[in-house]
């Protein structure tokens, strides 16, 4: 019994402070029993059952069909040079569902003599766009991700032409009930109908924090702070599917609307 996939009604299994879209299925048998003498059939009977919770989600198509090949790809910021240093960064994921992890790689050549890296961090930049036929409304969050493991220690100075520093990180998507320091919660990545104009947006964010000597004003070298930051677009998807991300969930049978399915 697949959806009803012509309704523009449908918008994804969301919970957050601001609202939240929930759905229960439930089974229906009606029946007419027989009698055993007149062989005439009695009125119309019918059953239902307990309503249960089932949870819709929407797939990252990015415009393509979903398979295998989109689904191992990975993010790559290429080189970037800038007055600094020269760096490098790969995410192992274009999309993953919360409570997963990410893994990130950085490469980092420094331009200038004496440069630190002091810091690397990862965000997740969530951004609400809630439309209907007279207002619109947006607003963004952005959550932090901890750092479960970094495979080596940031150097103490890099000079020009010296040490290439790499690094491997892994970071931890926390899941839809942990909250930022704003108080807001993260929630699957989804675009609805026009009708009913709902849409949360991801960019992951990776900021590397160098510190390197300078002349300051008064003619003391003092070190200067610069934030580099890499951002990319990225999908979330609901927690349920952190346990579905494998070679059995890739050889779904193809659907007449991708982007849905129920769990």
């Amino acid at each position: 019994m697949p959806l009803d996939t012509e309704s523009s009604s449908w918008i994804p299994t969301l919970q957050c402070p601001e609202f939240q879209v929930k759905y229960q299925v439930k089974a229906v048998l009606e029946y007419q029993q027989q009698n055993d003498y007149t062989k005439k059939r009695k009125k119309t009977e019918t059953l239902t059952s307990f309503a249960q919770p089932v949870i819709i989600v929407q797939l990252p198509t990015q415009g393509n069909l979903f398979s295998s090949d989109n689904m191992l790809a990975s993010i790559d910021s290429r080189k970037h040079t800038n007055r600094w240093c020269q760096y490098r960064v790969i995410i192992d994921k274009r999309f993953a569902a919360m409570t997963s992890t990410l893994n990130l790689s950085i490469r980092l050549a420094p331009m200038i003599r004496g440069l630190k890296l002091g810091l690397v961090s990862m965000h997740i930049v969530q951004r609400f766009t809630i439309k209907n036929n007279t207002s619109s409304q947006s607003f963004s969050r952005t959550i932090p991700l901890s750092c479960h493991y970094q495979s080596t220690p940031f150097p103490s100075s890099m000079h020009a032409g010296g040490t290439l520093y790499e690094g491997e990180f892994q970071y931890k998507i926390p899941d839809t009930t942990s909250s930022s320091s704003s108080g807001g919660c993260l929630v699957p990545s989804i675009e609805t109908s026009p009708i009913a104009n709902i849409k949360v947006e991801h960019l992951l964010l990776v900021h590397l924090a160098l510190t390197f000597p300078c002349l300051s004003h008064d003619g003391i070298v003092r070190r200067a702070k610069r934030v580099v930051t890499f951002q990319c677009d990225f999908d979330l998807l609901h927690p349920c599917m952190a346990e579905s991300m494998s070679d059995d969930f890739m050889c779904l049978p193809a659907y007449d609307h991708p982007r849905s399915i129920i769990k």
